[in-house]
């Protein structure tokens, strides 16, 4: 019997659906890293840096019925993460063109991505899901707009409401999660790719370029930095536009931290009579702080082009 009851085929069930279970599975997770390192070949055959027949031959072998199991259940163990044995198993399907798997990407870049793959899936179905359950009560609240029924407050009757209004109580909340989920996404759903330490350095002036081909390929944002190591989901995703990415330049008005508060018309003075009132920052009076647009303009991305 599993240790997990969520793995057992009785109490399974009761901890999710078959269609998300075969979304996060081993299985699919394999799979998916695979069709990132098969991605990834495309990519780079497209920009010429690994020869188009080798990414031809990666992408056939990519399929986790090629993989020895056993070999890669022992890779784990000995390393602790799945990607060393299973571009050993992808490069021996591929075979000549095998030396051009995983072509300076990480072992992070791989799982990441994966990952990302795997949570937009699961988020397709928590979001149909949602929509089919508000659908079902919209319908009860307008077919029930005028079925009268007794109100409750302090668990006891109250006066009347209808059973539509209930429904559509039970119908907002559900509609404000369709709208987070929607939001969440384009955080979450990024590919993740950037070498050895984030640096894309083995790919040279390439980087950049197969970044966001491997990104249009896999149907993900770009993300602006590395982002292995930030798992809140908060930062959108997107590269920053290189005529984004420039500094602020010498010329620009420093953000004066010392500008006096502005006072309410209605809020008494509280400057004692005959004492000298405190003279504005210099620097606030003649310089404005830099606006909203500028600070983000001063923002750029670590991967210079």
């Amino acid at each position: 019997m599993p240790v997990n009851p969520a793995d057992s085929a009785i109490f399974g069930t009761l901890y999710g659906s078959d269609a998300m279970r075969a979304v996060f599975d081993e299985r699919a997770f394999l799979q998916r890293m695979l069709d990132v390192e098969a991605a990834l070949a495309r990519v780079q055959a497209g920009l010429g840096i690994i020869p188009a027949a080798a990414a031809a031959a990666i992408t056939a072998a990519a399929r986790v019925e090629a993989l020895d199991a056993g070999e890669l259940a022992a890779s784990v163990r000995n390393v602790g993460y799945p990607v060393v044995g299973l571009v050993k198993g992808l490069s021996r399907a591929a075979g000549e063109a095998g030396r051009w798997t995983h072509w300076g990407a990480t072992t992070q870049d791989i799982m990441d991505s994966a990952l990302a793959l795997q949570l937009r899936d699961g988020l397709a179905l928590v979001r149909t899901e949602l929509l089919a359950i508000a659908a079902a009560l919209a319908r009860q609240a307008a077919t029930h707009r005028m079925t009268v029924m007794a109100g409750r407050t302090h668990l006891q009757h109250a006066l009347p409401t209808t059973f539509g209004l209930k429904c559509a109580v039970w119908l907002a909340p559900l509609i404000t999660h369709v709208e987070r989920l929607d939001q969440l996404r384009p955080r979450v759903e990024r590919v993740s790719f950037g070498g050895a330490a984030g640096t894309l350095a083995s790919l040279g002036e390439h980087g950049i370029a197969v970044l966001e081909g491997l990104a249009q390929e896999l149907g993900l944002a770009a993300p602006a930095a590395p982002w292995h190591v930030a798992r809140d989901g908060r930062r959108r995703g997107g590269v920053v536009p290189r005529s984004r990415s420039a500094a602020r330049s010498p010329s620009s008005p420093p953000t004066s931290s010392c500008s006096p508060r502005p006072k309410s018309p209605s809020s008494p003075s509280r400057t004692r009579p005959g004492a000298a009132r405190p003279r504005p920052c210099r620097r606030s009076a003649t310089r404005s702080p830099p606006s909203i647009s500028s600070r983000r303009r001063a923002r750029c991305t670590p991967w210079s082009r």
